[in-house]
């Protein structure tokens, strides 16, 4: 008898709550949930897996993105509705000059530019002009929307990109990336206390430290010193929010692995919401803790321990 060959089966959001309420007891085989019980356990479900961001920062929930060189400031948002940062880009540099108010633009790729992509053009103050894509690049013509407002020399940085990065909710890592040079340099990333104490933001100069405050739906990162041209871009390593399970049909936003963990927690959620005998509940709660121990190391990056010798003498 042949296996399946198949790898990636998933629960949706109505065979979580509905295994749950059975291994509550509250929902007896062959009985689907009712409308309540649906908006109930969708409900917990959803607090369950805000929960989880407590867990660590598992492997499989860490995202790259860049954050976009930006004039005159030591800050910029990041969430669907911040500043220039994305997870997806494209970094290119035209190939022709192009004069203030110009709007076709000769690059060296068009590749991963799109239609009504946001579009940041280097000009030659060092400044990045932001505007869209207008229609499908063709050829090596990129066209703005509108027009340049100073010019932009040849070798001058374009980046595009289609969606905003998601918001962080801890940046774990930070590096510049220099595209004239092709290299990448740490950034350290600081405390409150230590940007407040920084003498002079207004300095100009590669940015080397960051600091990140995680906000509700967006977070603010502040950088120093600030972009003196659009030659580079910070890259954030950073912990992703999981995704809502919004519809019925929907798949947890985690590995396989996780499901089972899943499921006995919303069984004890469910099993205190809806009163189930204490014995019942208790056994419930055991279970669920010792499915979320075994998942909770899970993509969890392992790495060489070094020893250093202590030539100190203490």
């Amino acid at each position: 008898m042949a296996s399946s060959g198949s790898v990636d089966y998933q629960s949706s959001r109505t065979n979580f709550i509905e295994t749950a309420l059975k291994l509550c007891g509250v929902l007896r085989e062959g009985v689907s949930a009712s409308a309540n019980q649906l908006t109930d356990g969708a409900h917990a479900l959803n607090i369950i897996i805000k929960s989880f961001h407590s867990y660590g920062m598992p492997l499989w929930a860490i995202r790259e993105s860049a954050v976009f060189p930006i004039e005159d400031v030591n800050t910029v948002t990041l969430g669907p509705s911040g500043g220039h940062a994305a997870t997806t880009y494209a970094a290119t540099y035209l190939t022709a000059a192009a004069a203030s108010g110009a709007t076709a633009l000769t690059v060296n790729s068009i590749t991963g530019i799109s239609a009504s992509d946001q579009l940041g053009v280097e000009l030659n103050s060092g400044d990045i002009d932001w505007t869209t894509v207008s229609g499908a690049p063709s050829g090596s013509t990129v066209t703005a929307a509108v027009a340049l407002t100073a010019a932009a020399a040849i070798n001058n940085r374009v980046y595009a990109y289609t969606t905003k990065t998601v918001k962080p909710l801890k940046i774990i890592q930070a590096a510049l990336y220099n595209y004239d040079t092709t290299t990448q340099v740490p950034v350290n990333i600081i405390s409150r206390d230590e940007y407040e104490r920084l003498s002079d933001i207004t300095v100009e100069g590669p940015p080397n430290q960051i600091y990140y405050i995680p906000g509700v739906l967006t977070g603010t990162l502040k950088f120093y010193p600030r972009f003196p041209d659009g030659s580079s871009v910070i890259k954030i390593w950073f912990q992703r929010p999981f995704e809502d399970m919004d519809a019925v049909g929907d798949t947890a936003d985690f590995p396989q692995e996780w499901e089972n963990a899943i499921t006995w927690e919303l069984a004890a959620h469910l099993g205190t919401a809806y009163s189930i005998p204490v014995r019942k509940l208790n056994i419930i709660l055991i279970k669920a803790e010792k499915e979320l121990m075994k998942v909770a190391d899970f993509g969890q990056e392992e790495g060489s321990v070094y020893l250093t010798p202590n030539s100190s003498g203490r």
